[in-house]
C-alpha cells in the first residue's frame, strides 16, 4: 500500500505553480524513487534522500485516470508488462499509453 505527501518545495516558472509530491510505502516507510535519478530507469523503493528523483507531479488526465512524472527525469511512471508483478519503470510520455495512467484512492 502507498500513500503519497505533498512535498514542501514549490516552484514557480513563468507564474506556473507546481507541487511536487512524495509517494510513500506504507509497509517499508520509503519512497518511490526514479533509480539513480536517471532516465529509462527503474522505479524502486528508497529511503528518504530528499533528491528529485523521489518527486512527483501527478496529472488527472480525465475518467479518474492520472499520470504521474518524475521531477528529475522529467518520464512517467510506467507499467512495463500487463501480468500480474509487472514491474515499474520510468520512460517518456506516450499519449495514450495506458501503462501510465493510474486510479488514485
Amino acid at each position: 500500500m502507498f500513500g503519497w505527501f505533498k512535498r514542501e518545495k514549490k516552484e514557480d516558472s513563468n507564474k506556473v505553480h507546481k507541487v511536487f509530491y512524495c509517494i510513500m510505502s506504507k509497509h517499508s516507510d520509503k519512497l518511490l524513487d526514479a533509480e539513480g535519478g536517471e532516465a529509462n530507469s527503474n522505479a524502486i523503493i528508497w529511503k528518504e534522500n530528499d533528491g528529485e528523483n523521489q518527486q512527483w507531479t501527478i496529472k488527472e488526465v480525465g475518467g479518474g485516470w492520472h499520470r504521474i512524472k518524475n521531477k528529475s527525469t522529467k518520464q512517467y511512471l510506467t507499467v512495463a508488462g500487463h501480468n500480474e508483478g509487472a514491474k515499474l519503470c520510468i520512460r517518456n510520455g506516450v499519449q495514450g499509453d495506458k501503462n501510465q495512467l493510474f486510479k488514485l484512492y
